[in-house]
This record gives C-alpha cells, structure tokens and sequence, in this order.
C-alpha cells in the first residue's frame, strides 16, 4: 500500500490548557477526527472547525443512544427527528438531511430497531 499521497500540513497548534471540551460533558475529550480532505476536498479548514464539529457528531451519538435506551415512548420518532435537526442546522443545503431522510423514512419499525 502506498501512503505518499496522504500528506498533511500543520498550520495551528493549539496552546496547552485551549483545547477544545464540552460544556455538557466536560470529562470527554474530543479524540475522533474526520480527514477535512475527505468532505471538503481541497479546502483545508481550520483545526479548531474540525474538532468541533466531530465534537457535535459525538454528541448527537451520544444523545440518539440516551434516546434508545431511556423512556421515550416513540424512539424511532425522537431520533430520526434529532438527526434531522442536526443535519438541518450542521449542513443548509439540506443534502444530507435528505439522504438520511432516503434511508430511514422506508424503513420498517423492525429494520429501524435492527
């Protein structure tokens, strides 16, 4: 396998004691990175953008398993509702609420609980 092609720059270090946290859940650590070249192509967003963003996807998995696991009365409702708003407020052109909407909206109750 051949990695020369996968080349990075480091444009930003970010001072110790500014990392980016959550307000919400203070005692994680935002560890899961998305390669920026793998959604925007050539643009090179900055670190920080990057960081939160990945931040707010941790989030909404960790709120759609709250959902799954607790009391609600309508799960598959609740959660396909916060993906929605999610990719409604993350992305306005609505692409990928559309897309999400393409895959759950024909789906079963029994394939959405598989």
């Amino acid at each position: 396998m051949n990695f020369t092609a996968l080349k990075n720059t480091i444009c930003e270090i970010i001072p110790e004691g500014y990392e980016p946290y959550s307000d919400f859940r203070k005692d994680e650590e935002i560890s899961s990175i998305i390669a920026s070249n793998s959604i925007l192509k050539r643009m090179t967003p900055s670190i920080l953008l990057t960081e939160f963003g990945n931040k707010c996807i941790i989030e909404l998995k960790n709120r759609l398993k709250e959902i799954w696991t607790g009391n609600s009365q309508n799960k598959r409702k609740d959660m396909t509702d916060l993906i929605y708003r999610f990719f409604d407020a993350f992305d306005k052109s609505g692409t990928n609420t559309k897309k999400y909407k393409g895959i759950f909206d024909p789906m079963s109750d029994t394939e959405f609980t598989k």
